[in-house]
């Protein structure tokens, strides 16, 4: 699970979730993602998948196709392994081509099921958008079994913040610390409206805890997502089950 915000020049839109529905493509290269609901037996084989949400009709082939290709390692409870259900996010990116534009399967993730209400957007730092500043949030999430939030346990776990120049700077120096101080407060107000479809495990659905890196990108930083370093907050970790007797299916590689 990754999730990315953009301060954007425009007043329009302060914030958009990583691979969702944009605003109309411009010329642009555009990534996109879309959610597959998957369902596994208790080999991790995959034996139905369904689209989630809006997907364009001329995708709907190929991303069903590409999610169709991962491999599981199946779920387990108490060390014996069960049918299961999962999502995946398929990446897509689009090139603008001729009066059209050509889509590239980039790859497929495990954690897909976000859904993040209006509120579950943090606000760009209008003093740190203003000084290029970007940032990293390192978000400790707590989820029940029916997707909600739990709100006091999960918390901004750290912060990494980056200059204009692509420095990352987090110690030492006033200025980044009152930035990280800012990106900090916006995410852990904007968590509350996170929620999530739960994995399921013998038809059950699972509380689960995961890690999410959460990462706001300045105007002049472009797509800064890859210039952190990545911690055990990888942006496809899978989310693990809050029962320690249930191993919840996890993607046995990333796609290509």
């Amino acid at each position: 699970m990754s999730i990315s915000f953009r301060a954007l020049r425009a007043p329009a839109a302060a914030a958009l979730l990583f691979f969702a529905a944009l605003p109309a493509i411009g010329a642009d290269t555009v990534d996109r993602s879309y959610t597959v609901r998957l369902s596994l037996d208790a080999t991790g084989a995959i034996t139905d998948a369904q689209l989630q949400g809006e997907v364009p009709a001329a995708l709907h082939e190929s991303v069903l196709a590409a999610a169709k290709r991962a491999e599981f390692a199946p779920a387990r409870r108490g060390g014996e392994a069960r049918p299961s259900r999962t999502s995946v996010n398929v990446g897509v990116r689009l090139q603008p081509q001729g009066d059209g534009y050509r889509a590239e399967i980039v790859g497929v993730n495990q954690g897909g099921g976000w859904q993040l209400r209006e509120q579950g957007r943090p606000r760009f730092p209008q003093r740190a958008a203003s000084a290029g500043y970007s940032a990293r949030v390192v978000v400790h999430a707590f989820f029940d079994a029916d997707g909600r939030l739990d709100r006091t346990r999960s918390r901004a776990r750290s912060v990494q913040v980056m200059d204009r120049g692509g420095t990352v700077v987090t110690h030492g120096d006033a200025t980044p610390a009152r930035f990280a101080a800012d990106f900090r407060v916006a995410t852990e107000a904007a968590i509350r409206g996170w929620q999530l479809t739960p994995d399921e495990v013998d038809g059950q659905p699972m509380a689960s805890e995961v890690l999410v890196p959460v990462t706001f990108c300045a105007p002049a930083a472009g797509a800064c997502d890859s210039r952190f370093p990545i911690d055990d907050a990888r942006p496809d970790a899978p989310a693990k089950a809050s029962d320690s007797d249930v191993d919840l299916p996890e993607l046995r590689e990333p796609q290509e």
